[in-house]
């Protein structure tokens, strides 16, 4: 009797690859065409918090 060798290394290859393509699809159309315009006192705003008010009176 004559066991027939398996190969896991072609099985890995294979589940590899096809995580990969569809983790590609995946990133393809839920980020790939959002593109949100940068503006540099928006981001300030949104890391620093909103500019107060500057009271300049005693």
């Amino acid at each position: 009797m004559k066991l027939k060798k398996s190969s896991y290394g072609w099985e890995i290859s294979i589940a590899l690859l096809t995580k990969f393509l569809l983790l590609g699809v995946v990133w393809w159309m839920f980020f790939a065409g959002h593109k949100q315009p940068i503006d540099s006192t928006i981001i300030g705003d949104k890391l620093l918090g909103e500019h107060p008010a500057i009271n300049t009176t005693k």
